[in-house]
């Protein structure tokens, strides 16, 4: 919250009409590109948790998920398919779509998925077990 101080009305105004221009902007080109593939992380999977150890980590880590954020200021539907594991941490892509084409976004997420596996670096079991519970 004190990275984003609240505005006035005019300072509003002008936000609302900046997010609806991107937004026709998208609309614009999903008409002639259904369906983009985009990272959901721009960078190699960090260790887990480095938001949370300080603002500069956090802004690290909000600038490599900025096409994750985009679909969501935007109210685009998207998926995350992960498509391998480095290092032991998952790697993967995102599928957007059009509004209103959430059927799209998941039936070619389950292509990717049929075509690469699945894949989860973490085997939740071993872990729950591992963990004294």
């Amino acid at each position: 919250m004190a990275a984003c101080t609240p505005v006035g009305l005019e300072t509003y105004v002008q936000l609302s009409a900046t997010r609806l221009g991107l937004q026709r902007e998208w609309l614009s080109f999903l008409r002639d590109y259904p369906l983009v593939l985009a990272p959901v992380f721009t960078e190699s999977p960090p260790e887990p948790g480095l938001e949370s150890r300080g603002p500069a980590a956090h802004a690290r880590v909000a600038a490599a998920m900025r096409m994750c954020s985009v679909t969501s200021l935007l109210g685009l539907p998207a998926v995350a398919v992960p498509t391998s594991v480095a290092e032991g941490l998952p790697l993967g892509i995102q599928l957007i779509g059009a509004p209103y084409r959430e059927d799209m976004c998941l039936e070619a997420a389950e292509a990717i998925e049929q075509r690469r596996g699945t894949f989860t670096p973490v085997d939740p079991l071993h872990e729950f077990h591992n963990s004294g519970r």
